[in-house]
C-alpha cells in the first residue's frame, strides 16, 4: 500500500492507495478523461446526459494510467484497460477499488472481468472450483485469445464469446443451461461443431475455432 499521496495533479483528485503500488484517482475534468483514453489507446465514447458519468482511472507508480473505469449511480458500467481490453493484470486492483468504494456493477461487468454473487465480488480469471453463476455471462468482443479456465463452472444463463480471437475453447464452462454463442471467432477452417465435453441446456450457435480441448 502506498503511505504517501502522490501528485496527480490539478485536474485529478488522488482517492485511494491500492495493492501492487496502484493509485486510484478521480478524472475532474473532459481534458483528463481525454488524455487517459489517449494514453490508453481508447477511442469510445460514453452516452454521458447531464454528465451523470464519473471517470476513475486506476493509475502506476509513476502515475501512468493503467486502467479507466466509467462509474453511474455509484454502479460501475465500464472498466477497461490499454485498447479498450479487459485489464486482466489488474484485475485485483480493479476488485479492490469497486470493494473499498462500495460500487455497485452493472450486469455487462462480466465482460470485464468482474461478476457479483451474494454480494461478493469475483475476477472471471480467479473463480473457486464449482463456482455457479446466476445470469448470462457475456465475453463477447473483448479482445480474448484465451478463454478463463471455467471448465468447473456453471453458467446458469447463457455464455457468448463471440467476436473474440479464439483458436480454442479450452477452459469454457462444464454446464451452460441456456444458449451457448461463439460467433466470428478464428480461424475459420476448422469445423462448426458442439463441443462434446460442455453440457448444453440451450442452443449451441455457429463455433468456428478449434474445439480440441
Amino acid at each position: 500500500m502506498q503511505n504517501q499521496i502522490p501528485d496527480v495533479g490539478s485536474d485529478k483528485m488522488y482517492v485511494m492507495g491500492l495493492a501492487h503500488s496502484v493509485s486510484a484517482v478521480q478524472l475532474l475534468t473532459t481534458d483528463a478523461v481525454k488524455s487517459d483514453k489517449r494514453d490508453l489507446g481508447i477511442f469510445l465514447g460514453w452516452y454521458d446526459p447531464l454528465g451523470l458519468n464519473k471517470y476513475y482511472s486506476l493509475r502506476s507508480k509513476a502515475n501512468k494510467p493503467l486502467v479507466l473505469m466509467v462509474v453511474r449511480d455509484n454502479a460501475v458500467i465500464w472498466c477497461r484497460g490499454a485498447n479498450a481490453r479487459r485489464a486482466k493484470p489488474y484485475m485485483s486492483s480493479i476488485v479492490e477499488f469497486i470493494i473499498k468504494q462500495n460500487f455497485d456493477i452493472a450486469a455487462d461487468m462480466a465482460g470485464a472481468g468482474v461478476l457479483r454473487k451474494n454480494g461478493n465480488y469475483y475476477n472471471v480469471y480467479d473463480l473457486p472450483q464449482g463456482f455457479i453463476y446466476n445470469g448470462n455471462l457475456d465475453l463477447s468482443y473483448a479482445g480474448l485469445v484465451k478463454l478463463p479456465n471455467m471448465s468447473t463452472i456453471t453458467i446458469k444463463g447463457d455464455y457468448n464469446i463471440s467476436g473474440n480471437n479464439l483458436i480454442s475453447l479450452r477452459g469454457c464452462p462444464k454446464i451452460v443451461t441456456g444458449n451457448f454463442y461463439a460467433y466470428d471467432n478464428r480461424p475459420k477452417k476448422y469445423t462448426q461443431q458442439k463441443p462434446s465435453n460442455v453440457l448444453i441446456g440451450g442452443r449451441y450457435y455457429n463455433v468456428q475455432p478449434n474445439l480440441e480441448r
